[in-house]
């Protein structure tokens, strides 16, 4: 087992045991290696002490239980380790910037994301994500549409399709309006589905041989928004939602997903994720 694999099974015990008291020495036993050894080396890998690393994942947690759910503020607080209320609510104010109680009160979902590490997501990754809920959508999209088989052939393999898929639809029908990519008719595993490139109908209203129509229609839905980020890095974003969505207590409806991004100076991008929710 070389120290990514170890990373990788370190963070996953902790998410396993994220609300009880955490021994840092069971945590490199779990890893068979001796602790001081660990210890030294998940910093130098992480950037981040295990101490560190534990207090970040268990206040983003706990952010995700004060925006969603209606049990006692106090009660969040010690099921993720602290002692007190104003304990809890100092370390949310340090990274958030306000109380729980006011968050929970404006209904405020504006929560700096940290993450579980692994190789494949590295500290630099590390952003801001908001979410916000969506009603009565409806929308009719016009543009070109494949079939994925995402079980198939991969999660990066079927990112690089929907690139080419968008980057083909922009070329040919070109236009200063906003592309989007939408998900439809998914499976109950989320790996079989129609996606489609194109554009709203609003803003094409003459459709061009070749383009189909798509119309989508849910009750509600969940918009996760990343602004200023860079766009290699939306595949990661993505996975960050994927691995974080049982723990936000959504659940899809199999309508739909659709993306989006609006360019900004420097390279950057504002994106856009909605998933249709029950």
């Amino acid at each position: 087992m070389n120290w990514f694999e170890m990373i990788n099974l370190a963070t996953a015990y902790i998410e396993d045991h994220m609300t009880e008291d955490i021994d840092l020495e069971d945590i490199a036993a779990e890893c068979n290696v001796s602790y001081h050894y660990f210890s030294k080396t998940f910093t130098m890998i992480t950037g981040y002490t295990l101490k560190e690393y534990i207090r970040n994942r268990r206040i983003t947690l706990a952010s995700y239980e004060v925006s969603n759910t209606t049990h006692h503020i106090l009660d969040i607080g010690i099921k993720y380790g602290y002692s007190s209320n104003e304990a809890f609510s100092r370390a949310f104010k340090t990274i958030h910037g306000i109380n729980p109680s006011t968050a929970r009160k404006n209904n405020i979902t504006v929560y700096t994301h940290f993450p579980v590490l692994t190789y494949e997501i590295p500290k630099q990754n590390i952003l801001s994500l908001r979410y916000d809920i969506v009603r009565d959508i409806n929308y009719t999209f016009v543009g070109r549409k494949i079939h994925t088989s995402e079980d198939a052939v991969g999660y990066d393999k079927t990112q690089l399709e929907h690139q080419k898929l968008i980057n083909d639809f922009q070329s040919d029908f070109p236009s200063n309006n906003i592309v989007y990519l939408i998900k439809s008719n998914l499976s109950r595993n989320f790996m079989n589905y129609d996606c489609m490139a194109g554009y709203n109908i609003n803003d094409m209203p003459q459709l061009p041989d070749g383009l189909v129509k798509l119309e989508i229609s849910a009750p509600k839905a969940i918009r996760f928004i990343s602004k200023g980020t860079q766009l290699d890095l939306i595949p990661n974003i993505k996975l960050i939602i994927y691995n974080e969505w049982i723990k936000n207590g959504y659940v899809s409806d199999y309508v739909c997903e659709i993306q989006y991004v609006i360019e900004r100076p420097n390279d950057k991008v504002d994106f856009y994720y909605m998933v249709s929710v029950k």
